[in-house]
């Protein structure tokens, strides 16, 4: 061996002329040993608790044997009896359980409510919060609200529900799925997300505070958002009962978050709208013409100032201005029966009959 090395053989081909077959033994060995690093990993699964479930890391081996072959030539130098201890390259995964155990962790929540009889817009509520039930928003990227939830379309699912038009409220498919982006927009806002596009109704919303509502209409208004931190944030969405709930998981950054409004200004709105029931549309409401009955109530005029306040261990460290949003002030409409309701007026003797009058 000595002398095969003496004359600049390389040291792998001057053993396996020496030691016929310990090169195949060698890399079989490497090949026992040898194995890639597997990183730890996740899986969201929010109908099903646990909601979060991980696999840990597992490192990885590489056994060099060019070193292996220098250290049996050294040790052959120092006598027969070769005794080598292994030690083959650890190589670290990219991903460990330490890294993501903390996505199992509540970020923020927000839950507005709705009235379970009305069967339609619940059903949108709960269509469209299913289609943001097990989101990952994933680090440094943009999302839409219109692109995950898609058209509002029968076709898509949808069906007809009170929706605000002109400054009224009016029949369309997919009534109700600005509840699901004002609760979404909210649960975003209490997490710090970096809020790209929110737009107001030209009504106050009563299902969520002044200034904090996010209107969409898909091709013309969206809410939009990005993930401004270094890990995925994951989202929980659906309907408990009368309620839409949203939650929102990831790392805890340490503060804390309270939506503040601020009203400017009020406005009364002008008187109702007095409309008759010729057809008998409202009859379900209304019949006789001494009976009337709201089909949209007034509302009030706004101006106010929404603010984000964050806090770090009970203490205000920031406040941070949202936007200025103006609701507009509408008129009620209330309809009256068509019809005229027939009394007789009791002559004093049978009034006195029966006010006098026992069973036995």
């Amino acid at each position: 061996l000595k002398r095969l090395l003496d004359m600049q053989i390389e040291p792998i081909l001057a053993i396996k002329y020496c030691f016929v077959g310990l090169d195949d033994i060698l890399t079989k060995m490497k090949g026992e040993i040898d194995c890639l690093p597997i990183d730890a990993s996740y899986s969201f699964t929010p109908n099903r608790a646990p909601y979060f479930r991980f696999t840990k890391e597992k490192v990885g081996y590489n056994l060099d044997l060019d070193q292996l072959i220098v250290c049996i030539i050294d040790e052959l130098e120092k006598g027969d009896n070769v005794n080598i201890e292994l030690s083959p390259q650890v190589l670290p995964p990219k991903v460990k359980y330490d890294d993501i155990k903390n996505y199992q962790n509540t970020k923020s929540s927000f839950a507005t409510t709705f009235s379970a009889e009305n069967e339609s817009r619940k059903h949108n509520i709960a269509l469209a919060l299913s289609k943001l039930n097990g989101l990952e928003i994933k680090s440094n990227t943009s999302y839409s609200f219109n692109n995950i939830t898609g058209r509002r379309t029968e076709k898509a699912g949808y069906k007809e529900a009170k929706i605000i038009v002109d400054k009224k409220y009016v029949e369309g498919v997919g009534g109700g799925v600005c509840q699901v982006s004002s609760t979404l927009y909210n649960a975003l806002l209490l997490s710090d997300v970096d809020i790209t596009e929110v737009h107001s109704h030209s009504l106050y919303s009563s299902y969520v505070d002044l200034g904090f509502d996010a209107m969409v209409n898909y091709g013309s208004a969206d809410l939009k958002w990005k993930n401004n931190f270094s890990y995925p944030l994951f989202i929980k969405a659906n309907v408990e009962g009368n309620r839409a709930c949203v939650t929102i998981f990831g790392n805890r950054e340490g503060f804390s978050f309270k939506r503040v409004r601020e009203v400017e200004s009020m406005v009364e709105p002008p008187e109702d709208e007095l409309i008759e029931d010729k057809t008998g549309e409202f009859s379900h409401l209304v019949i006789y013409t001494d009976e009337e009955s709201y089909i949209q109530y007034p509302h009030k005029g706004y101006v106010v100032r929404a603010f984000l306040e964050v806090y770090q261990a009970d203490k205000l460290v920031e406040r941070r201005f949202l936007r200025r949003v103006r609701y507009k002030p509408s008129a009620g409409i209330k309809v009256r029966g068509r019809l005229t309701r027939i009394t007789k007026q009791l002559d004093d003797g049978v009034i006195n009959f029966w006010q006098n009058y026992k069973y036995y």
